[in-house]
Order: structure tokens, then C-alpha cells, then sequence
């Protein structure tokens, strides 16, 4: 019988999982290393090479772009307004790390492969449950018509197709420097998985002969996968500006409990508004690194109104809840439909394959996805999860620079079942082929660009 690649990575044990993971971030750091030294002549083509002493000289080629920015950040802080756009958690690791712990630099790219392993983790356990529990959303019917497949083997499929696609995704190369991509995942993963746990989602009903006692431990460990999906939420925030979307995940039990169970409401109404009052105070929290670093901006270049280094953008004044904005389109021309231009017609070609090979994919089963109108436990992770996917995508398209798709997209599940129903409802057809080699030929490429700091996003 032929190697099925898709089944072992859905059934494989943990351990296993993280070898075949790290594996292949270590292949990734040797070819690396490759095009660096061999392919680039160990030249570097700016002068970032000025600010590697003796520590980092061994390991540039893992450092460059926004990690140049980040270890600014840990030796020196916020010392200038562009600075700002840099959100604090991977500066604090390499702080803790280095200067605390007394580690070597490449501390940092050692611990984004443990994060990227343990977001992996988290995928596959999260991708389990919704084909599972939502097989009628999660699973392509053809798979499920062939006569030979069962539905555990159709399982088994979609979560190896989901996992692969993770283990091949084109920012494969922003998993093993110090950038935010795989902290954010492992923490935005992890919280999700703990969302899929959540009591109002997955929890059976209590039987009419459970104690008093029984049904009060039952309430307080419906509290336990929430505040650790909560916790985790927190930390992403604290990686990436778009963290802050997060803070919608947390609001989503007690609202779906309004809408698909009011008489309950009715009955337990005070239950009901205290706890979506505490998630309502703990959204607060998510949102709290985003609104701290456009206040920290604010409070050090415009509480006086004063001009920032370079002049007012367009003379519009800095607003305290629009620092990080403004920040964004002096320096990265972020803005509603800037990018636009002839001269950024390349960026949109190198961005069209992942979206149009989305966009096909989520048009192709709409007729599946009718529930998007729905709230029904039964199907609001899974649909929450697309709706993100949809509004990264505009945001992507509209407002940023339409090249980093990827690696917006990068920690959302919807993309990677996307493509599992392609993989596993097409194995050979030209749409998979399409996706599964421009996956490698990015994971070939980025490497290659990123170590000779050549343009790669």
C-alpha cells in the first residue's frame, strides 16, 4: 500500500509531528545558510551589516528587514516615532532572552520554531474538532460519496490536507527569524483551539439528577477554556496590531447563547449579563495593547500638538486613537486604496494566486457555507473563522500593502481549510497543482530573497 502522506499527518503522535515540524524549519535555515554564503556571496546589500557586532555576525542572515527593527527596540527602545509601528512582544523576548537570560541571538529564532511547532499542534487539534463536529461544513461531499472512504478516513484526509498546507505555507521563511509570525500564530492558534473547547460550544446539557455541587464544579470549569483562550488572545495582541480582532472571538459565547437560547436568557438573566460583562471587561483587555501603543505615541510626539519629525501628514493633526495609523501611512504609505498604482502592479501578481485560489474555493462551496447567517453552536467557530478570513483579505486588497497577504493570513484556520477541500476534494486536478506549487516555489524563493535582504514579503 502506497505511503498516505495526508492520513500520517492527521494520525501521527505528537512527538512525531514536532520532529517532521522542526524538520523542516531546520531545512529551511540550511538553505538559508546556502544562499547566503554560496549563492549570495555573503554580501549584504544595505547597511544593516553596521549594527551586527560579534553576537549576530555568525546568524545576519536571519536579521533582516523587521528584525533589524526589533532588536533596535530591545537595546535601545521607542527612540523614534517610525519605531512606534512595531508592537512590543518580540522586543521583550529578545530582551529576556539575551540580555536577562544571558542566551545566545539566536535564542529568538530557536524559540519562533517551538512556537511555530506548537502552533501546528494547535491547527490540527482545532481542524479535528470542526470535522467532527461540523462534517456537514468541513468535509467535501465528493470525498464523502466515494464508496472506499469512510468518514473517519475522510477526516483523517481533510485534517492531513489542513496540517500539510501549514507545514508548506509561503511565509514558511518568517517561521524561523525573529519575526512576529510564528508568536502570533501559536498564541492566536492555541487561543482558537481553546474557543472550539468553550462550554457554550461543546458542552453536554446537565442531566436532571446532577447535585447542586455537580452542576456548580461544572460552572466553574466551563470558566477554564475561556480564560485560556482569553490569556492567549492577550498575548497575540501584544505581537501584531491586528490582535485587537481577537477581542470579537471573546464576545462570541454569550451572544450566541442570546440568540439561540432567549428563553434561557430569560430564566437566567442575571447569570447571563454577569458573565458577558466579565468577557465585555476582558475584550477591553485584548484591546488594551493597541490602544496603549497609540497612546504612548501620541503622549510622546502630539500632546502638545507638536509636529512630528518630518511634518504633519497632510496637515491633519495626530489624534491619540490614530497614532498608529498615522504612523503606518508616513512611513509604509498604508492608506485606503494607495497601493493602487501602475508601479505596484508586480505586488498585486504576487498576491493574486492566494486569493484568487481563496476566492475560487469559497465560491465553489458557498452553497455549503449558507449558514454564515446562522448562529447556531454548531457552526459559529467555523463561520467566525471565515468571516475573518474575508475581512483580512479586504483589508489586504483596500487599505495594506497587498503583498503581506500571506503573512496576514498566515495564523487565520479558514485559509487552510480552504485549501484542504481543494487538496482533498481534487488530488490531481490543475487547481492543487496550481496551490501546491506555489507553495513550494515560495518556500524555495523566500528563503533564497530573504537571507540576501533582497524584497520578499
Amino acid at each position: 500500500m502506497a505511503f498516505d502522506l495526508l492520513a500520517w499527518l492527521a494520525t501521527a503522535s505528537w512527538q512525531q509531528l514536532v520532529i517532521a515540524s522542526a524538520a523542516t524549519r531546520v531545512v529551511i535555515i540550511c538553505w538559508m545558510w546556502f544562499s547566503y554564503r554560496v549563492i549570495g556571496g555573503g554580501e549584504c546589500y544595505d547597511s544593516c551589516d553596521t549594527f551586527y557586532n560579534e553576537r549576530y555576525n555568525a546568524t545576519k542572515y536571519l536579521n533582516h528587514w523587521d528584525s533589524v527593527h526589533f532588536r533596535h527596540v530591545a537595546t535601545s527602545g521607542y527612540s523614534h516615532e517610525h519605531v512606534h509601528a512595531f508592537f512590543p512582544g518580540v522586543p521583550a523576548l529578545h530582551m529576556f532572552l539575551e540580555d536577562h537570560l544571558g542566551l545566545h541571538a539566536s535564542s529568538v529564532n530557536v524559540l519562533a520554531v517551538v512556537a511555530y511547532c506548537v502552533a501546528l499542534l494547535a491547527l490540527r487539534g482545532l481542524t479535528r474538532i470542526v470535522a467532527r463536529r461540523y462534517a456537514r461544513l468541513a468535509l467535501p461531499p465528493a470525498l464523502l460519496a466515494l464508496p472506499f472512504v469512510t468518514a473517519t478516513a475522510a477526516h483523517d484526509r481533510f485534517v492531513g490536507a489542513t496540517v500539510f498546507l501549514f507545514l508548506a505555507s509561503p511565509t514558511n521563511v518568517f517561521t524561523v527569524v525573529s519575526y512576529t509570525e510564528s508568536f502570533f500564530a501559536c498564541a492566536c492558534l492555541v487561543g482558537l483551539y481553546f474557543t472550539a473547547l468553550d462550554p457554550v460550544l461543546s458542552k453536554p446539557p446537565m442531566r436532571r439528577g446532577d447535585t447542586i455541587e455537580v452542576k456548580r464544579r461544572q460552572r466553574c470549569n466551563d470558566w477554564y477554556p475561556f480564560l485560556g483562550a482569553w490569556l492567549c488572545f492577550v498575548a497575540a495582541s501584544l505581537f501584531r496590531s491586528n490582535g485587537f480582532l481577537l477581542a470579537c472571538i471573546v464576545m462570541v459565547p454569550p451572544v450566541i447563547t442570546a440568540l439561540s437560547s432567549p428563553l434561557q436568557i430569560m430564566t437566567h438573566h442575571r447569570r447571563w449579563l454577569l458573565g458577558a460583562f466579565l468577557r465585555g471587561l476582558m475584550c477591553v483587555v485584548v484591546l488594551l495593547p493597541y490602544l496603549l501603543a497609540n497612546f504612548v505615541g501620541w503622549d510622546r510626539y502630539c500632546r502638545d500638538q507638536l509636529e512630528i519629525v518630518y511634518g504633519m501628514l497632510r496637515g491633519d493633526r495626530c489624534k491619540i486613537t490614530g497614532f498608529y495609523p498615522m504612523i503606518q501611512s508616513l512611513y509604509w504609505n498604508v492608506g485606503w486604496f494607495r497601493q493602487w498604482t501602475v508601479t505596484n502592479s508586480p505586488n498585486f501578481l504576487i498576491a493574486a494566486p492566494p486569493i484568487l485560489l481563496g476566492a475560487q474555493s469559497l465560491l465553489r462551496h458557498s452553497s455549503r457555507l449558507r449558514n454564515f447567517i446562522q448562529f447556531s453552536p454548531d457552526a459559529i467557530v467555523f463561520n467566525v473563522q471565515m468571516w475573518h478570513l474575508v475581512g483580512l483579505w479586504y483589508l489586504a486588497v483596500t487599505t495594506i500593502h497587498v503583498q503581506v497577504v500571506n503573512r496576514l493570513v498566515f495564523a487565520c484556520p479558514a485559509v487552510y481549510w480552504l485549501g484542504a477541500w481543494q487538496l482533498v476534494s481534487e488530488p490531481r486536478g490543475w487547481i492543487t497543482r496550481v496551490l501546491v506549487a506555489y507553495c513550494v516555489v515560495c518556500s524555495v524563493i523566500g528563503p533564497l530573497m530573504f537571507a540576501n535582504h533582497m524584497n520578499w514579503t
